[in-house]
């Protein structure tokens, strides 16, 4: 008798509960394997993802405006900007776009200069980068009554920017925010 098949004889005769449950533990360790790596990918994603803050510099007494700072672990890619002031809109305005709103906003206010930074959809915004998205310098000699009257048109601007991560996860940002109350000094 040849080796092989005595072996093949005498080999035992598996349980078939057993078998079924090699099996389904091992399905199971497949699904687990995947489903965990697809949880720890979600959430390196979620911790990676850009971080912009959007705020008002009233406070330099030769620039005023809004700031951009990027925080995070990865850049922002800008999709769309939108300003708004009373009955005036402008969405994704372009340097003359940007020009028009803020004329036609300090339109009562004389003497004064724009530095505009013109952001387009598409651009990104580095980590650890802080610029103004436009600013506004007083040039009258009566410059503490001009700050006070651009102070009150900045803090009348409302400004949404939304953007993207490097993964495409979208987001936005408001100013002022929905749950922030503005204290104005009237003295």
């Amino acid at each position: 008798m040849d080796t092989v098949s005595v072996v093949i004889e005498n080999w035992p005769k598996p349980d078939p509960f057993w078998t079924v449950c090699a099996v389904v533990v091992a399905l199971l360790s497949i699904f687990l394997t995947f489903y965990f790596g697809w949880l720890q990918r979600a959430h390196f994603r979620k911790s990676a993802k850009p971080m912009i803050e959007l705020s008002i510099n009233t406070l330099s007494p030769k620039q005023m405006g809004y700031q951009i700072q990027s925080s995070g672990l990865r850049p922002a890619v800008l999709t769309r900007i939108r300003y708004s002031c009373g009955n005036l809109s402008t969405i994704n305005p372009g340097s003359e776009g940007l020009k028009q709103f803020t004329e036609s906003v300090f339109s009562e206010i004389g003497n004064i200069s724009f530095m505009r930074w013109t952001w387009q959809p598409g651009t990104y915004i580095s980590v650890g980068r802080e610029t103004f998205l436009f600013s506004v310098v007083p040039t009258d000699s009566q410059s503490d009554l001009n700050r006070e009257l651009i102070r009150e048109k900045l803090l009348s601007i409302s400004i949404e920017l939304d953007f993207e991560s490097v993964y495409g996860e979208r987001d936005s940002v408001k100013f002022p925010r929905p749950d922030e109350e503005w204290e104005r000094d009237t003295s």
